[in-house]
């Protein structure tokens, strides 16, 4: 870290790779998931990186909660306009910072995730929430989006449960 310079542009993919979809693994016995290493090999000459899971995977209930607002045939657009511009910031805000952590490291690591997670946070249960109050979908169509969300929450509370668990996995020296 103290080697390579701070802030450069050609640290954006493959930290942006880590930090949005990097996975996990899979196994057999309880916690069933653990901490992987995620794209290139840990050489900080080139890429280094921690153990590390992207958000899109570790934070399912994001994904969709910016899925169903986006799905939601613009009606939420046509709403309440202060609301969206809000919103818009804040989804301006959450890219940048995930844009600054991504580009200041020629490493990504999983503490960096907080700089950014939060912001998307907020967002997918707004969103979610105003597409569902906006958007005339019909009982049962609303209780399956929330019953999705919430079992996706679930599971980030799992996987971050299991990767803090199973250390001895995650890290490799058991």
């Amino acid at each position: 870290m103290r080697v390579n310079p701070s802030g450069e542009l050609s640290y954006l993919p493959t930290d942006l790779a880590d930090y949005l979809f990097a996975g996990y693994g899979v196994v057999d016995a309880f916690p069933y998931v653990y901490l992987v290493w995620s794209t290139d090999t840990n050489n900080f000459a080139v890429h280094g990186h921690e153990f590390i899971s992207g958000f899109v995977i570790s934070f399912p209930w994001i994904s969709v909660g910016l899925a169903v607002f986006s799905a939601s045939n613009g009606v939420c657009w046509k709403t309440t306009w202060n609301l969206l511009l809000a919103l818009g910031s804040l989804l301006v805000v959450a890219t940048l910072s995930l844009l600054l952590v991504s580009a200041a490291f020629n490493a990504s690591t999983l503490r960096y995730l907080v700089d950014f997670v939060p912001w998307f946070a907020v967002l997918a249960a707004v969103f979610l929430s105003f597409a569902i109050w906006t958007t005339q979908f019909s009982a049962s169509v609303s209780s399956a989006l929330i019953a999705i969300w919430t079992f996706a929450l679930v599971w980030c509370d799992y996987a971050g449960f299991a990767f803090a668990v199973d250390t001895c996995r995650s890290i490799n020296k058991c």
